[in-house]
Order: C-alpha cells, then structure tokens, then sequence
C-alpha cells in the first residue's frame, strides 16, 4: 500500500512538473526578416478586326518574366501547443528591374469568298487550311521594373522540437499579395490570392540572453502558385520568444 502511494504521489508531482513547465514557456513570439523573393507571371492580348467582309488582320502579344529582388517581412505568432502555432505574415518593398520576353504574332486571315460563316458553332468546326493564313512572329526583351507592393499570409505551424534549442517547422496557409510592374510609359499591378506552403528551422541564440527567447530563422514559402502570380520567398531572420 505504502508502494502504490508512494507512486501516485511521484506521477502527481510529475504532471505538476510538466504543466507548470508547459504554462511558463514563451507562448507568443514575432520575427523580423530579410527574404529574397521571386515573382513570376505572364499574360495574353489578342486584338483583331475585319478588313472589309473577307479579312481578319489582328496581332497576339505573350509576354512573361520572372524577376527577383530583396524586401522584408513581419511575424507575429502564437504557440496553440508545443506542436502547433498560427502565424500572421506581412512583407513590403523590394524592387528590381529586368526584362519582359514578348513574343509578337501578327497575322492575316483571308476568308474563301463561298465560305459559310453560319455552319461555325465551335472552334472544333474551323479548319485553317480553309483560309489564307499569313503569320508574322517577332521576339523582343521589355525592359521594366516590379515592386512588391504588399504581401499577407495567415499560417498553421505543425512543430517537431527534438530539443530545447532548435526546431523544424512547416507552413500551411493563405496568402494575398500584390506586385507592381512598369514597363515604359505606363505602370499595371498583378494580385493573386491562394494557397500557401513552406518549411523552416529555428535555433536558439545566446541561451543566457532574454530568457532564451532569442533565436534565428530560416524558411523557404511559396507563398502563392496562381495563374496570374507565382511568388516563392527565402527568408532569414532573428526572433523572439516571451
């Protein structure tokens, strides 16, 4: 008997151990970041017209690029459990130039004078080698320049911490950003909306420094994967628990 209350007692003192540990460990923390990220996007403009009752002249303009500059970024989170947390992400600036690659098709569509314009319901219905097709490409390099105009992301952070000072993260959330580009004379914005991912490490630095709330990151984020918008983000940065 003595034996078994002996034991209740250890595993009691135990759990009381364990759950004051759990309340006094830093539950809200913030990071300040340096990232370097990589926006991509491309676009389509197609522009025709008759040229009398029998020609179609018109022009198609593709254009992409890709381009990468430096900005920073502001975090604030909240340990939910020692496994789980939920970040608030806010990122700005950063601008770069570089060039967009447009590809230019000008073309010439010169009808038969018997065809039937009637018997066309889809595009399936319509064979070239009916026409006389005429078609000009051209490729050229834009030169413009792109500006991070605002990045938000909300995340879920799942946490593996094998031990006090150091532990591996991912990223699960959404994220809204929005990217500034201009190409001589005028400026057009590009925003997307979607999904996020990413992983990261944290180590604790100077143990004996603020508790041990100090630490230093790194993480890599794919922030948005969009039709009009891929933005990909490597940041560093220093934190801080309390």
């Amino acid at each position: 008997m003595k034996l078994i209350s002996s034991t209740v007692a250890l595993v009691l003192a135990t759990a009381s151990t364990l759950a004051s540990a759990q309340d006094a460990a830093p539950r809200q923390y913030v990071n300040l970041s340096a990232f370097k990220w990589e926006a991509s996007n491309g676009s389509q403009i197609v522009a025709a017209e008759f040229d009398g009752v029998d020609t179609v002249t018109g022009r198609i303009v593709d254009s992409a690029g890709t381009v990468e500059a430096q900005g920073f970024r502001l975090l604030t989170g909240y340990r939910l459990y020692d496994w789980l947390g939920i970040e608030l992400h806010v990122g700005t600036e950063g601008d770069a130039n570089f060039n967009i690659r447009q590809t230019t098709t000008d073309f010439t569509v010169v009808f038969p004078e018997d065809f039937d314009f009637t018997q066309i319901t889809s595009v399936n219905d319509v064979n070239l080698d009916d026409f006389d097709l005429d078609l000009t490409t051209t490729d050229s390099q834009l030169p413009a320049k792109a500006e991070l105009n605002q990045i938000w992301g909300f995340f879920l952070r799942p946490t593996w911490v094998p031990n006090k000072t150091f532990n591996l993260y991912g990223l699960l959330g959404y994220s809204y950003a929005k990217v500034d580009y201009q190409t001589e004379p005028s400026w057009y914005t590009v925003s997307e909306r979607g999904l996020s991912y990413g992983v990261g490490a944290e180590v604790t630095i100077f143990p004996g420094v603020l508790g041990g709330g100090l630490n230093a990151s790194v993480d890599y984020i794919r922030y948005l994967d969009g039709s009009e918008l891929e933005l990909d983000a490597l940041s560093f940065g220093l934190g801080l628990r309390f």
